[in-house]
């Protein structure tokens, strides 16, 4: 993600040295349009970013969960098994 937005900041860099040289009307309309596309790529991968983490975070807390429970159930079973030694004897 980082080299992409360094190359975005070189090509805006690059289009703004390009800029400064005379261009014609055309030429102007479409580096206007990939301008406005590379943003609304941006605003996209800037969302895709934003769910994926949401997306990793609950991951990671239904992991945590889950550990909890096995741990739990670990725990009951040794608890039954002292209770049927207990009743046993």
């Amino acid at each position: 993600m980082m080299k992409h937005l360094a190359g975005i900041i070189a090509v805006i860099l690059l289009a703004m040295t390009v800029g400064s040289l005379p261009a014609s009307s055309q030429n102007t309309k479409k580096q206007e349009a990939k301008r406005e596309k590379l943003q609304r790529e941006i605003a996209i991968l800037d969302g895709q970013i934003k769910a994926n983490a949401t997306k990793s975070a609950n991951a990671l807390n239904q992991l945590a969960l889950i550990r909890k429970k096995v741990d739990s159930r670990k725990e009951l079973v040794a608890e039954s098994a002292n209770m049927a030694r207990w009743i046993l004897l």
